[in-house]
């Protein structure tokens, strides 16, 4: 991700700032695995993101999110669950 961000101007700065903007993650269907959807324009453009990221299996067993845990996008990334610069 680092590189597409890069190539498309966004920097750590901007990205920190506003990340609900560039990425979104998401459970897919009723499936244990998340979708990472990411728009690299910034435009919060979920619909059709220009890539989107397949982390099978991370909500099984709390692979992504400890028990009991409403964990955001913002801290899975603070916490450095989650890393894309």
């Amino acid at each position: 991700l680092a590189e597409s961000f890069s190539s498309n101007g966004v920097t750590a700065n901007n990205l920190s700032a506003n990340i609900s903007q560039y990425l979104e993650l998401t459970r897919s269907g009723s499936t244990t695995n998340a979708l990472l959807k990411v728009d690299l324009e910034g435009a919060a453009s979920f619909a059709s993101p220009e890539l989107t990221i397949q982390l099978t299996g991370a909500w099984a067993h709390y692979n992504l999110l400890p028990i009991g845990s409403s964990l955001t996008l913002d801290q899975l990334l603070a916490n450095k669950t989650l890393v894309v610069l």
